[in-house]
């Protein structure tokens, strides 16, 4: 008797890495003829068929032990949600995907939860494979539970819809167009996680000292920080920089049309696991340059993570020499995961 597929996670909107994922690789497997059922944790109902809306977490833990078993691909990392994951789905094959390296982060009571629950799980699927040695000796993860695979899913043709006129309009207005995303803005121990710390002086060189008509396109999914949200706004005024900065907070546009239409896609995160955003640019043919702060493809022109006069130098030599680039995932993730599934159907 086959097991249910279940994928817990959110979908857009927001738009952002882990929501677009989730989205593609669930149609995706749907379009392979998978059977499975994405949990839809965001606040963002969807309509979808193959999306169960939830709408009390604690509800679907609970229902865990009365139901048949079932396969859990689970995206996100609360280390309290998945150390209950663990308790009350006991009779069932647990399996995560890592979406970046924050789990290094966790110390104390979340450090020993996350220790239960890599104890407990099937498989982690990780797509930097140099975060494996930092799971294996924080978190004593068996190296035999660990899946390399991208999470990049190239975009489906049934994604595209065009820019927002708004959008539209600000790339038209400008000779040279860059662009930049995150999900959230929020300042750690490390600074700015997505960059904008970064991006600002990077324009004011561009703009101020190189006298650039250069735009800058950065999709935002959530502002997060308010605080630090007026004091970027601040920032980007005082140099005068109001008309060379379009943030669009949760658009509806898809980042990688965003990206097509860009000479330069940047990626300034101070930490990261892989990037979706990086490989959507490169397969729209939009040069990188990006943080060293983990794997990249040898396609991106890369930079010390928080360099800003190294981030400045990459992005000018691209403007000066510009160039498109021919790129495609060596990886279909999407028939891994789904073998990985059938593998423990077998069990």
């Amino acid at each position: 008797m086959r097991k249910t597929v279940e994928i817990w996670g959110i979908l857009p909107p927001p738009a952002g890495g882990v929501s677009i994922y989730c989205k593609r690789l669930s149609e995706s497997l749907l379009e392979n003829g998978k059977d499975v059922t994405f949990l839809n944790f965001s606040k963002s109902a969807s309509s979808e068929a193959y999306v169960r809306n939830v709408r009390c977490a604690v509800l679907e833990l609970l229902r865990l032990p009365f139901v048949t078993e079932r396969i859990i691909h689970v995206q996100f990392r609360n280390p309290v949600f998945l150390s209950l994951l663990c308790l009350s789905g006991w009779k069932h094959d647990i399996v995560i995907t890592l979406h970046n390296r924050k789990t290094e982060l966790q110390h104390g009571i979340s450090k020993l939860l996350l220790q239960m629950f890599f104890k407990r799980v099937k498989y982690v699927i990780l797509n930097d494979v140099t975060f494996l040695p930092i799971l294996k000796e924080k978190y004593s993860l068996d190296s035999e539970k660990a899946v390399i695979l991208p999470a990049f899913i190239p975009p489906r043709a049934d994604e595209r819809r065009g820019l927002t006129p708004e959008i539209e309009d600000f790339v038209s207005g400008h000779s040279i167009i860059l662009s930049a995303n995150a999900s959230i803005l929020i300042r750690n121990s490390w600074g700015d996680v997505y960059g904008m710390d970064q991006l600002i002086p990077m324009m004011d060189f561009l703009v101020n000292q190189e006298k650039l008509d250069v735009g800058l396109v950065f999709m935002l999914s959530e502002i997060g920080d308010e605080a630090y949200w007026m004091e970027c706004l601040d920032r980007i005024g005082a140099l005068g920089l109001k008309e060379n900065f379009l943030i669009s907070l949760n658009s509806p546009a898809n980042g990688f049309e965003v990206w097509e239409r860009s000479d330069v896609f940047i990626r300034p995160t101070m930490t990261d696991m892989e990037g979706i955003s990086v490989k959507e640019a490169l397969t729209v043919g939009t040069p990188v340059v990006a943080s060293s702060v983990c794997k990249r493809p040898d396609e991106c022109l890369l930079y010390e993570p928080g360099n800003v006069d190294q981030l400045c130098s990459q992005v000018l030599s691209l403007i000066r020499e510009p160039k498109r680039i021919q790129y495609s995932s060596q990886v279909d993730a999407v028939h891994e995961i789904g073998r990985l599934y059938e593998m423990l159907e077998l069990k």
